[in-house]
This record gives structure tokens, sequence and C-alpha cells, in this order.
């Protein structure tokens, strides 16, 4: 099925600054909602320990946003490396506590936390549940109220779940800029998985200021093309979720060939920066060739910049070989052995593609 093109006529970087802007509001009032522009953010030191058999020390710092109609508070987890100041994974948790520190029954989301800070890593946890509950709540819990006046009827464009918690993971690097003797906030990195993948493609494409954006898993309305998918599909998404995106997203149940958009294009919006999309082979709900797809469309907006893209020509349909890695310029996919999953090798993989594009 034939896709939305990046653009139409001639395009060159200065143009494309101009298109990139126009893709992130369309994203923003189609898909997942509008962010607040407008607000106030204070940051305050909760406690220090050190942490990991003393390899790292865990930091705990509350951050408050203030917005029209009352303020939030909100706690958040950085592990610092022995060694700073150092750069930085921002990872989107579905937990609200420590990762660390994970029932056994939710292991799938505890990230290897002493493997990534062994690699010279910070890593920051966005607590996702404290931002807003993963439920359908009426928008009255977490962060949503200090913007909203109670008993008003929300817009179609208000921003949904997926834009709450990308916005808490923003205001989480504006407190990583504060601390420059800790922490390399110009070398940082943006991860989620499943879910918190599509709030990690959303987010980065918002704020520039994230170096490496990895949508992990993402699947469906995150890092896939959503014509003609093999998986999950925009219906069955807003039919089960409805609270993760926007008002005006419904309308596109089972119209998706009527989007002005898909997401090859949101994951342009990434340019000239780094981008890591991955999939797993078992993973059919998340279809992986619409992933591999969204991957290689996005290429264009990459090679505007001078930058060596991936010729598709290059890769055997639909997936290049599992467990090899794929990087030409800025940027890189994988498709790996097993199911919904984010293991140890992915994040091997991440370190090392990051450590070989710092600045």
């Amino acid at each position: 099925m034939g896709l939305p093109k990046l653009w139409e006529g001639e395009m060159d970087v200065s143009r494309w600054e101009k298109r990139r802007e126009e893709l992130v509001k369309l994203f923003a009032e189609e898909v997942y909602g509008v962010c607040p522009e407008e607000f106030e953010t204070s940051f305050r030191l909760l406690g220090e320990s050190p942490a990991l058999g003393g390899k790292a020390v865990l930091r705990r710092v509350e951050i408050t946003v203030k917005g029209p109609y009352g303020e939030y508070a909100f706690p958040f987890c950085l592990y610092l490396p022995e060694k700073r100041p150092a750069p930085v994974f921002v990872y989107f948790s579905a937990l609200a506590g420590d990762v660390t520190d994970v029932p056994e029954e939710k292991r799938m989301f505890a990230p290897p936390v002493e493997l990534v800070t062994s690699q010279g890593f910070a890593f920051a946890s966005v607590p996702c549940p404290l931002l807003k509950a993963d439920a359908e709540d009426g928008f009255r819990q977490g962060l949503a109220p200090a913007f909203e006046r109670e008993g008003e009827t929300r817009p179609d464009t208000a921003w949904a779940t997926l834009a709450i918690w990308g916005f808490g993971a923003s205001r989480i690097l504006d407190y990583l800029e504060t601390v420059p003797e800790d922490v390399d906030s110009q070398n940082s990195a943006l991860i989620g998985f499943s879910r918190c993948g599509k709030a990690a493609a959303y987010a980065g494409a918002r704020d520039t200021r994230f170096k490496l954006v990895i949508p992990h898993s993402a699947g469906c309305s995150g890092a896939v093309i959503a014509r003609g998918t093999t998986g999950e599909t925009v219906k069955n998404i807003n039919d089960s979720f409805p609270f993760w995106f926007d008002g005006r997203y419904k309308k596109y149940n089972d119209r998706e060939e009527e989007m002005p958009f898909d997401f090859h294009m949101l994951l342009a919006c990434v340019a000239p920066r780094l981008l890591y999309v991955t999939s797993s082979d078992q993973d059919l709900w998340c279809d992986p060739p619409g992933a591999f797809r969204a991957w290689l469309e996005s290429r264009d907006a990459f090679g505007l910049y001078g930058l060596p893209v991936p010729n598709p020509a290059d890769f055997p349909a639909p997936l290049p070989p599992a467990n090899q890695p794929v990087w030409v310029g800025n940027m890189a996919y994988h498709v790996k052995t097993g199911g919904h999953s984010l293991t140890e090798y992915d994040w091997e993989q991440f370190c090392r593609f990051f450590k070989e594009h710092m600045g």
C-alpha cells in the first residue's frame, strides 16, 4: 500500500526543519494530543545512597510542574556511575518505583541498570504510572489536572497518556541539564519498550534535545507502518487503549489509508539525530516487517543532512537476518530472535551504538 510522502517538491535542510515542525504538530493533533507549552518546573533533591553494590550512586529527585490549575510533584530515580559527567539513558518505566527492586511478575519491565552503568552511562527512570495511570481515569489523576479545569470537556486534541509520559521525560531532561558536573545531557538517549516505546517515538520527535531515540518494539501507532499491517491495527489499539491517544485518532479506525501521515514520518522527525528501531522475529503483533519498513522509509530525512542512509536493495525482504544489527550513518535497526521483550542483548547493542556515535 502506498505511503504518504515525507514532503512534496524540492527539499533542503532549511525547508525540512519547517516541514518537521509541521509533522510534529500533525502527530500531536491527530494521534497523541497536544502538550502544554506554558508551565513552571522546579526540582528538589530527596536523597542519595550507594547502589549496585557500591558501583553507582542512586539519587532521588522530586520534580514539581506548575500549570494554570495547580501543580503536581513526582519523584524519579537517577543512577550515576563513578566516572562523571556521564552520558545518560532516560528510560520510560512501566513501574512507579525503583527499577532495580521489581517483583518477579514484572521482571520483563526491569532494565539491566548495572549493565548500563558499568558501560559508563547514567540511568534515569521515568515513572510513567505516577505521571498518568495506564488506565481509564478521566485524566483526573497525575499530571493532567494541573493543566485542565475540572468539569470542562476535554478537546479532541487534548494530550493523552503517551504524550503525558513523554512530557514527563522532557522534564527529567530539564533537571539533568542543571547538573552538568554529573550528567552529560548533550549525550542523552530516550528509550521506551512496547507502549512506552510509542511514547518514546513521539517524545523523541518533539524534544530535539534527546540525541538518541529508541522506540523499542513499539508496534502499532509508534514505529510501525499502519497501512497494510500484518499485526495490530489502529482500531485494535484504539478499542483496547482509547486513553493512550487523543480523540481525533479514533476516526482512523479501519481507515488507515485516509491518514495524512504514517509512522515513518514520525521517525523521520528524529533526523539528523540518532534513531534506533527494533523488532523481535516472533513478535508478530508488533509487525516486524512494518517496523523495518518504517525505519527504511524515514531515511530520506537523514540523507538531507549528507548522512549515509540504508539502501532497501541491500536487504532481503521482509527483514534483515536476526541478531545482526544494521547500522548506517545515524540510523540503526535490529531484529532479534524471540518474542516481545527487552533483553540484555538489546541493551548491549544500544550502548555500543551510542558509544560509537556520541559527540
